[in-house]
């Protein structure tokens, strides 16, 4: 509701309820929630009404209430600062070392972004994404080899550091979520999101619920294994994804470029002089990520998929594979398989970790004259 709320503007229950396919007695009991913790209010009967009951608009209150999302990379910690309209106030870069000192680098760069609020005390949760399996019951990081974490309680510690409600989410969940409520969730009940990065993951939406497997296994597309007689992978089978298509794994084994090149260099050699065997190492990547990702959409029948990450600017030379093996997977009553790539920027698993704070602080019922409330699901 927020999310079309603040792509709309104002509209009235009756409209709510139809935009969003829910029945009135359910759009009246959360609507009055809402006026109630603060973030939505009424205004003046709709003159357009006419006869029978007068209706009368709800329109958010954008800045009645702040969320922080935190991406978390090998190198570096993304923060946004988002209104519950998922407007974006602002960005920042912090260098980061998963090593050592972990939860006071966090805390640090949590406390900075407040401080930089006109109105820090409206910030009512923080929201972190990170690329493994993470039991979001618990906010703790089961496993992440990419920040070699394993049974890491960040949630819990943060949590107590700031003062503040932290929700922790492996990457994909976290931008599922946010495309539910501020994307391609206002006419998709149901798509795949296929995330390229240093992690390879899938999140699933089915009737407008991101599916969440027990312990945070769900989205660990990454460690399907293609190959049996592939590399080892850090998990410890043979072949994954993740060791064909993972951005450290792509860069190292990407043909005449040195593993310390970096993903602007393999970027700018493919568009500027691509030679054949690179030009096949790419296309190999994208007929094995097609032809997984079809397997899936014949598993779940579900034809939307959007692709997202830091590797997608690497598109134009897998595309031609993927969708190669993409339709010679996916039953033929299945298609056509619609397939969008959004353009990525830093901040982008930040955002999905803020509107993932969002919908979780609206969910377990966080109101604006109780911030700093902290719900007992992330501390126990």
């Amino acid at each position: 509701m927020l999310g079309l709320l603040g792509q709309t503007g104002k509209l009235s229950r009756s409209e709510i309820a139809k935009l969003l396919s829910l029945g009135p007695a359910t759009v009246t009991a959360q609507v009055r929630k809402l006026i109630s913790d603060g973030y939505v209010r009424e205004l003046a009967v709709d003159a357009r009404s006419g006869a029978g009951r007068p209706r009368i608009p709800v329109e958010l209150i954008p800045d009645a209430a702040l969320v922080i999302g935190v991406s978390v990379t090998p190198t570096s910690l993304i923060t946004v600062t988002m209104l519950i309209d998922g407007t974006i106030l602002n960005a920042r870069s912090h260098v980061f070392d998963p090593s050592q000192h972990v939860v006071e680098q966090f805390s640090g760069v949590v406390n900075d972004q407040r401080a930089a609020l006109d109105h820090p005390e409206r910030v009512i949760a923080v929201g972190i994404s990170i690329s493994g399996a993470v039991d979001q019951a618990l906010s703790t990081v089961r496993i992440s080899t990419t920040l070699n974490w394993q049974d890491f309680d960040l949630g819990p510690q943060l949590q107590r550091a700031v003062g503040l409600p932290v929700f922790v989410s492996n990457d994909l969940f976290a931008l599922s979520t946010r495309e539910v409520s501020f994307g391609f969730g206002h006419d998709r009940d149901d798509f795949l999101l296929l995330g390229l990065g240093y992690g390879v993951g899938l999140g699933i939406v089915n009737r407008r619920r991101v599916f969440s497997g027990s312990g945070g296994s769900s989205t660990e597309f990454g460690h399907m294994s293609v190959d049996i007689n592939g590399p080892l992978c850090v998990c410890g089978n043979y072949g994954c994804l993740q060791v064909y298509a993972g951005l450290a794994e792509l860069l190292q084994q990407a043909p005449g470029h040195p593993a310390a090149g970096n993903l602007a260099q393999l970027q700018a050699r493919l568009e500027v002089d691509p030679d054949r065997e690179l030009v096949e190492f790419m296309q190999e990547i994208g007929h094995r990520l097609g032809r997984s990702v079809g397997g899936i959409v014949n598993l779940l029948g579900i034809g939307t998929i959007i692709i997202a990450g830091e590797t997608t600017c690497l598109w134009p030379a897998m595309s031609e594979g993927f969708n190669r093996g993409l339709h010679g997977t996916v039953l033929k009553f299945l298609h056509p398989v619609e397939v969008t790539v959004k353009t990525w920027t830093e901040s982008e698993d930040a955002v999905g970790a803020a509107g993932l704070a969002l919908h979780n602080a609206i969910s377990l019922n966080v109101p604006l004259h109780a911030r700093g409330r902290l719900p007992q699901t992330a501390t126990e």
